[in-house]
């Protein structure tokens, strides 16, 4: 049986477990929730937007959420793209989102997850605020043909990072997927469910981590010669960043 967070509402319809707060359950059931598969369809082609199928959930209040289902990656994905065999990484990213979010990082906090029970585990769905315009750094970066743009894009990217590690997010897999810009807004941060949050600030070793990895995604999606060279993100990442450390 799957416990609720506190401060969160569990409500179960058959296999189908909602999770979220406030009245935000019984507002997702009403929108079809409990038939997760009927509100996404396949991700659309091409670099970016992650990898699991989508859709758009209108609210009877006029909220719009974005819900995508969790697939996973990685060698794994080989035999099992979809069966988690435990629910606590997704009620931990409730909490995390919620917590996030009050201590002011660039997110896009996860409102819900909805939960269906298989025979060998669980099938998972997150709901996020629909922002738009928006498209993910992945998109945008491969769409530019000049290294000036790149680096202007670049720049407002690290100083969000480094907001969002000053405010004690620690996100694991910070690639260009995970990042959506939007041209009026600052960049913000999405999926996070493999982050978790340090009082005081996310560590220096910690922060190393996140550029290695954001760098690894860089190239795998530009390519091993970018317009923009990766010793360019080395000067922009600890020029915005407090101690050469963003």
């Amino acid at each position: 049986m799957i416990a609720a967070p506190c401060g969160f509402t569990l409500l179960r319809v058959g296999d189908v477990f909602i999770l979220a707060r406030d009245s935000l359950p019984q507002a997702l059931l009403e929108a079809g929730a409990d038939r997760p598969e009927s509100l996404v369809t396949a991700r659309p082609l091409g670099v970016g937007s992650g990898r699991g199928p989508r859709g758009v959930v209108d609210l009877a209040g006029g909220e719009r959420l974005l819900i995508k289902q969790n697939l996973r990656g990685g060698v794994l994905s080989r035999w099992n793209r979809e069966i988690y065999f435990g629910v606590e990484r997704f009620r931990r990213e409730l909490v995390v989102s919620r917590d996030a979010l009050a201590a002011g990082c660039p997110i896009v906090p996860t409102r819900a997850v909805v939960l269906e029970r298989r025979r060998l585990g669980w099938r998972a769905w997150s709901a996020t605020p629909l922002i738009e315009p928006a498209e993910d750094l992945a998109c945008c970066l491969s769409a530019c043909t000049a290294s000036s743009d790149i680096e202007a894009i670049l720049s407002r990217v690290v100083a969000c990072v480094h907001e969002l590690h000053e405010g004690g997010l620690y996100h694991r897999d910070l690639n260009l997927g995970n990042v959506l810009l939007s041209p009026e807004a600052p960049p913000l941060i999405i999926d996070l469910d493999r982050a978790c949050l340090f009082p005081g600030g996310v560590p220096h070793r910690l922060r190393r981590r996140v550029r290695s990895r954001f760098v690894r995604s860089y190239l795998k999606i530009l390519g091993p010669t970018p317009v923009l060279p990766v010793t360019a993100i080395d000067e922009i990442w600890p020029r915005l960043g407090r101690r050469g450390t963003a």
